[in-house]
């Protein structure tokens, strides 16, 4: 038994990296497609939506969510299958003991999901709320990072008033 163990756990494993290597140059590969895709379009936009704070808004949620988190609803999907899988194991197994043990199951797990919709429905409304400024926060991050700003930055002595701007967003976000 404990030979079979070894075995199966180094099979396992195997498994496990060999597909966190897929998913990572999965991953990469789409992030390089998303983005070429995106530059593609910002080419194409108007000029006159350059002027509009909604547009730079939409513009930062799409490019702090490509990629890497354009899988994440895949993976959502994949992970809920193979939850479902699990929960329908447990139920067979909770009926062939006995069967008022589905329904205290079902009952406790109700609220559960519940509580788990309503935060993921506050978490996204959150980070709607909030990209204005998160954009403003990264726009400060930038001008205290990028070579060309930091010039005008140390020049008029403004890093600690940016520093305590961004502060100030973070913080308060």
């Amino acid at each position: 038994i404990s030979l079979t163990r070894i075995s199966f756990n180094k099979v396992k494993s195997g498994i496990t990296n060999f597909l966190n290597v897929l998913d990572t140059s999965m991953e990469q590969l789409l992030h390089y497609e998303l983005g070429k895709m995106i530059m593609n379009k910002l080419i194409s936009v108007p000029y006159s939506c350059f002027e509009l704070p909604s547009f730079y808004n939409h513009q930062f949620r799409i490019k702090n969510n490509y990629g890497t988190k354009f899988l994440r609803p895949i993976k959502n999907i994949l992970e809920s299958l193979q939850n479902v899988i699990s929960i329908l194991s447990f139920i067979s197994f909770l009926f062939f003991a006995h069967w008022i043990l589905v329904i205290m199951a079902v009952v406790v797990g109700i609220p559960t999901f519940i509580i788990q919709y309503k935060y993921g429905q506050a978490k996204f409304n959150l980070l709607i709320g909030q990209t204005t400024e998160l954009r403003e926060a990264s726009y400060i991050h930038g001008l205290l990072s990028n070579k060309q700003s930091a010039k005008e930055v140390r020049l008029f002595n403004l890093g600690n008033t940016f520093l305590e701007k961004w502060s100030k967003i973070i913080l308060t976000n």
